[in-house]
């Protein structure tokens, strides 16, 4: 089996024709296995999730349900135990993949022997999801090397644009100490030992959701600049880092105190607007 697509799944049923916008390609395909984690949902929405899956009337579909709410990351990583393909694919239950994504990554990945690559988002609307944009789009196979350098002053992944080797991901599974930036601090370690990929195509659309109080924003800023920089710190007292990178440390922390001013500045810029 060549890819396990784990999706974290937590009262999500408004998202379900998304989802089967990103997976209809890959539904009975005896190479791909789609792994759904539900976050223990309430039951309605459990049992949504549940006739979604056999409405699909796949064999290539499995469904877990956590005993308590762990989190999008625990969630993630509870598919990765239970994956058996070669590379783990993520998707966000209210994220959507442009069709094709898995076998274009798939072929950039096993022909350049790269352990962790994603690629490019774009925002749209949900009405724009099969928009003619869409339905046209072409892959150009190209493709940024990218190394753990790289990655301590920037995150080029947004986490349903990544596809990772299941051996390294098992090595370097999502920590179960952080509940924000816990992808961006995985992918760091991931790239500390292996070689990854920033591909050039466009393969995530995410989506503005007006609903998203601006409390609720800068709460979640707040926490993601936090555990950014905790993330720093655990990862420079891992003995296997190379020194020459320790020595970087400093400059990586004060880069993301500034990033994370900047942030604030910005949203409470666009509060008083």
């Amino acid at each position: 089996m060549k890819v396990s697509i784990v999706i974290p799944y937590f009262n999500s049923s408004k998202y379900l024709k998304i989802i089967l916008f990103s997976i209809q390609d890959y539904i009975n395909r005896e190479d791909i296995e789609i792994i759904f984690v539900d976050d223990c949902s309430s039951f309605n929405e459990s049992n949504s999730l549940q006739f979604f899956i056999q409405s699909l009337d796949a064999i290539n579909v499995l469904y877990k349900k956590n005993e308590i709410n762990l989190g999008a990351s625990k969630s993630r990583k509870e598919g990765v135990l239970l994956s058996k393909g070669k590379y783990i694919a993520f998707l966000d239950s209210d994220d959507a993949w442009v069709p094709g994504k898995i076998d274009y990554q798939f072929k950039i990945m096993e022909k350049n022997n790269l352990v962790i690559t994603g690629c490019l988002t774009r925002f749209i609307e949900e009405n724009d999801l099969n928009s003619d944009f869409i339905k046209s789009w072409k892959f150009s196979f190209t493709y940024k090397p990218i190394n753990f350098l790289n990655f301590l002053f920037k995150n080029f992944f947004s986490t349903p644009s990544v596809m990772v080797l299941r051996n390294s991901i098992l090595e370097n599974n999502f920590s179960d100490k952080l509940r924000y930036a816990e992808d961006y601090e995985c992918w760091r370690r991931v790239l500390s030992a292996h070689k990854g990929a920033v591909i050039s195509d466009l393969g995530v659309f995410s989506f503005k959701h007006s609903y998203i109080s601006k409390e609720g924003l800068s709460s979640n800023i707040f926490k993601m600049s936090i555990y950014e920089l905790v993330g720093l710190f655990w990862i420079f007292s891992n003995s296997s880092i190379d020194f020459k990178y320790k020595l970087i440390l400093p400059s990586a922390i004060t880069y993301s105190f500034f990033k994370s001013l900047r942030r604030f500045f910005l949203y409470y810029l666009s509060y008083l607007k």
